[in-house]
Formats: structure tokens, C-alpha cells, sequence
């Protein structure tokens, strides 16, 4: 079988009651299934990843694994699926109907990697990260961010980006920037200015804006998570009323200009106020005046 592809409100229980949206306490009413591959394309190519046969099927998600006990899994369909309600609460967004949620096929798919060691990633239907009880396992707590933000990234999918390539495809620096922005940070956020200048004095740290591709980081591999604080910080001001004021709505609208087939550039000017070349060339001072 093959599958197609916030911010926390206090007021969320309250909400979820009176606007009849999905309850993310369903999730204890799943049920366990068996028989289907865990399968998916990433850039033309299709792989199919082993698992133990042992599926947890919650209101919106296939929550996969090698070796997580069934606990864990539980525990990763009530993080995900409180995500999502959460996602489509911020962008107004009444069903998961309206996201192409329809059926057991359409549902986000999930692989909890305990031992195998897989890459982490994201793809049009779902993602790959460590289990809760992986070794690899470095979030403890702050676990569901982690969820958080691999299901932000899956939500642009969901809301019809990139589902025939990464043509209209928000930069690196955004789609990870709003990533860690619902999330509230996976790799910690930066409030200050004296946390900025000590991130730019590192010789290795470029200005996170120019970061419009995966090939324009500078250092490293492994040190790529250092610029998700500077990335959250470029998104929140922009989301901040103190900063450029635009709304989530306005990135919802954003999205819906990428997928009409305009290119990011001009997307990200119509719906953010200024264009990327600006915000580009004036990070700095713009995010000084913002944090002072």
C-alpha cells in the first residue's frame, strides 16, 4: 500500500470543546495494526524502510517502528496528534478533511527509529525520527518539539507544497525558521543582542538569510543546527506585532501563492512587506532595533 501525500494556545481544551475540532486525547482510542509497509518517495525515489509489524493507528496518524515498546508509540500519536490540532488551530484550518486526511491511505505516517539509525527526515507524507527510547534520543522533555517541527514541515505538504517537487518550496532559512518557531525552539532561541553578536563572531556563522539553499550553509555538516535559533529568530520577527506584524494567516496566504506557482522571492514580498534582499541585507540592524 503506498501513501499519498504554534504556538500552544492556553485556551486549546476550551477551543477543541466549543468548535467541535478533533480531540487530541483520541489518540487512546486507536488501534493496533499489521500488514503495511512502511513506504514512501523522496525526491523520485522510492524506499521502504523494515518495521515490527506492530502499528499504531491514532485519528491522523500510522505511528511506525523497528523496536519502540507500545507505550511509546502511544505516547509519539498523542504528541502528534496535539501537534496538528495545534497547526490547524493557528492556521484556521477547520478539518483534517480539508488537509487530505480522508482515510487509513492518506494518513501522516511516522517511523520511531530505536536501533537503526536511520536519517532523520520529513517527505510529503510523513517523517523519520529517533523514538523517544532511542539511544539518539538528545530531547528528553522538549521531545514533542521535535515532533513539532518535522510535522511543520510535513503541514506545508499537507497544505499542497511541493507534492510534484520542490519547485515552490519555501528557502532553508524560513521552512526551518517557522519550524522551530511553532515548535518554540528545538535547539534553544535567542532573545538578546549580546546572544547575537556572540553568534555572528563565530567565523563559521554566515547571515542566516543567505541561506536560501541546503548548499549555501558555510562550515560543517554537523553544525547546520547551530543557525535554527538565528532561523527562529528571522521568522519571529517577522510574526511579531514589535517586529514586521504579519500573521500566520499571512504565511498561510504566502503558501497558497507558492502553490499557484509563484516563485518564493516574490511570494515572501507580497505576503511579508519587504523582500527577501532587503531583509537580507538589513538582518542585522532590523533585529537589533527589534530585540533592543
Amino acid at each position: 500500500m503506498r501513501f499519498k501525500s504554534l504556538i500552544y494556545y492556553p485556551t486549546l481544551l476550551f477551543i477543541l470543546i466549543f468548535n467541535g475540532c478533533d480531540n487530541p486525547l483520541s489518540v487512546d482510542e486507536g488501534q493496533w495494526i499489521s500488514d503495511i509497509p512502511f513506504t514512501y518517495t523522496l525526491l523520485g525515489t522510492e524506499h521502504t524502510l523494515p518495521h515490527d509489524n506492530r502499528i499504531y493507528e491514532s485519528a491522523n496518524f500510522l505511528i511506525f517502528s523497528d523496536a519502540s515498546s507500545d507505550e511509546v508509540k502511544k505516547k509519539i500519536a498523542r504528541m502528534a496528534e496535539k501537534s496538528l490540532v495545534e497547526l490547524k488551530l493557528a492556521f484556521n484550518i477547520s478539518s483534517s478533511e480539508e488537509l487530505g486526511i480522508i482515510n487509513r491511505e492518506s494518513k501522516v505516517i511516522i517511523f520511531a527509529d530505536r536501533y537503526q539509525n536511520y536519517s532523520q527526515i520529513y517527505f510529503p507524507c510523513g517523517i523519520i525520527i529517533f523514538s523517544i527510547d532511542s539511544p539518539k534520543n538528545a530531547f528528553g522533555e522538549n521531545y514533542n518539539r521535535l515532533v513539532m517541527h518535522e510535522l511543520m514541515h510535513v503541514f506545508q505538504h499537507l497544505l499542497g507544497l511541493g507534492l510534484d517537487g520542490y519547485d515552490y518550496w519555501p528557502e532553508v532559512w524560513f521552512s526551518e525558521g517557522i519550524a522551530e518557531y511553532m515548535s518554540g525552539g528545538t535547539q534553544g532561541t535567542i532573545t538578546n543582542m549580546n546572544q547575537v553578536n556572540e553568534w555572528f563572531a563565530d567565523e563559521a556563522h554566515i547571515n542566516p538569510i543567505s541561506i536560501h539553499k541546503f548548499n549555501d550553509y558555510a562550515g560543517p555538516y554537523n553544525r547546520r543546527g547551530e543557525y535554527y535559533p538565528m532561523f527562529e529568530l528571522a521568522v519571529r520577527y517577522l510574526l511579531d506585532e514589535r517586529g514586521q506584524g504579519k500573521t500566520l494567516l499571512d504565511l498561510k496566504n504566502l503558501y497558497e501563492a507558492l502553490k499557484n506557482n509563484t516563485p518564493f522571492d516574490d511570494a515572501f514580498e507580497s505576503n511579508m512587506g519587504m523582500s527577501i534582499t532587503y531583509y537580507e541585507s538589513h538582518f542585522y540592524e532590523l533585529i537589533s532595533e527589534y530585540l533592543q
